[in-house]
């Protein structure tokens, strides 16, 4: 982050780290540009750490929808930010993508702190089992 931290993709990942390491991210709209859907990304784990709902819906315009919904792991970055502010519908709807876009980490997922809130939601079990099939049988 220290080397380059002018590129959205190093601050998306930094803010995510910060995000599952439970710390508060800091990053703003005036350090972070938010004209692409990375740079939406690093503010979307920003917000959610602060529990905004509002900031993370904010961010979510066409080009962050677009980008995010043809690539499984950043469909499930969505999902997951989504699930930690309580969006459960919106969670579950980005994480039906992330399957169909072949994310099957079942035991990523598993242990996901990010989807907390969702633990225990007949949706999310039925999600996870689909979940675990598919990991099944891509172990075999």
């Amino acid at each position: 982050y220290e080397m380059a931290p002018e590129s959205p993709h190093v601050v998306a990942l930094h803010s995510q780290a910060l995000a599952y390491a439970g710390q508060v991210v800091a990053q703003t709209e005036s350090e972070i540009p938010a004209d692409s859907a990375i740079g939406r990304l690093a503010l979307m784990f920003g917000e959610s750490s602060r529990g905004d709902a509002a900031g993370v819906l904010e961010q979510i315009n066409d080009d962050l929808k677009q980008t995010a919904r043809r690539d499984c792991q950043f469909s499930w970055f969505v999902a997951g930010i989504l699930a930690r502010v309580g969006e459960t519908d919106a969670a579950l709807e980005w994480m039906d993508n992330a399957l169909e876009k072949g994310f099957i980490n079942y035991q990523a997922m598993a242990v996901d702190p990010f989807l907390a809130t969702l633990r225990g939601e007949p949706r999310f079990e039925e999600f996870m089992a689909r979940v675990k099939q598919a990991w099944e049988a891509f172990e075999v």
